[in-house]
């Protein structure tokens, strides 16, 4: 899941990347620009409540592991 994670975050990355070198800035660049921040800010919130449930995930684990594992 991590893995899946840091590939969108690629995609982002790229997108920001291509459009902060674009010369030309007209009305239809800005307006791409505002999707991309967009993206970015759902992006953001999307990969902090991934985030989250994996490490709760991670610590339900570790609890189960520790209770069969003690008796």
């Amino acid at each position: 899941m991590r893995v899946d994670v840091l590939n969108h975050q690629r995609t982002i990355d790229f997108l920001n990347e291509s459009f902060q070198q674009e010369a030309n800035v007209d009305i239809t660049t800005i307006d791409y620009m505002d999707n991309i921040k967009q993206i970015n800010i759902d992006w953001t919130k999307i990969k902090s409540l991934i985030s989250a449930r994996i490490d709760v995930r991670i610590d339900i684990e570790k609890f189960f592991l520790r209770y069969f594992y003690t008796f």
